[in-house]
């Protein structure tokens, strides 16, 4: 099975829609922000879904909840 011209062009997880969309919308804060989760996540075995509008969906090994983003935001100095 040939591969098509996208296909080829395009590395997963390095290239394709969604990088492009971040390479051109997201701040500097935006990124370190996105880091820091990434960091997060690794260092406490977690994983993390921002699917809700206004809330997180985070799983571990035993356990998972829906945390609201009221939670978060008032820790927040600011954004």
């Amino acid at each position: 099975m040939k591969k098509s011209d996208s296909q080829e062009d395009n590395q997963i997880g390095t290239t394709g829609e969604i990088v492009d969309l971040f390479n051109r919308e997201l701040t500097e804060s935006e990124w370190n922000a996105l880091a820091v989760v990434h960091r997060m996540s690794n260092r406490l075995k977690i994983g993390i879904r921002f699917d809700w509008e206004h809330s997180i969906d985070v799983r571990s090994q035993s356990t998972s909840q829906i945390v609201d983003e009221s939670v978060f935001l008032s820790r927040v100095t600011s954004i």
